[in-house]
């Protein structure tokens, strides 16, 4: 079986399912939109091989993306 994302992660808060997927170097964040559709938004490159992480905040719901880009540790 050949899978699209080498790498994902899961969280979910506020409602909704949100995800981290990795797929080679590029990186995106889905989540549900109003109509419990799926939406992404292109989050830029990482390092292939890594292994994203996504968490939201309580205070305000918004997700956050852990990823390493060129050897550091990116928060975004």
């Amino acid at each position: 079986m050949d899978y699209k994302y080498g790498a994902s992660d899961l969280a979910y808060g506020g409602g909704k399912p949100v995800v981290a997927l990795r797929n080679g170097t590029s990186l995106s964040l889905g989540t549900t939109n109003a109509q419990g559709f799926w939406t992404y938004t292109q989050l830029g490159t990482v390092q292939d091989s890594s292994r994203p992480s996504v968490a939201i905040r309580p205070t305000d719901g918004v997700p956050h993306v852990c990823y390493q880009r060129d050897g550091k540790v990116t928060f975004q």
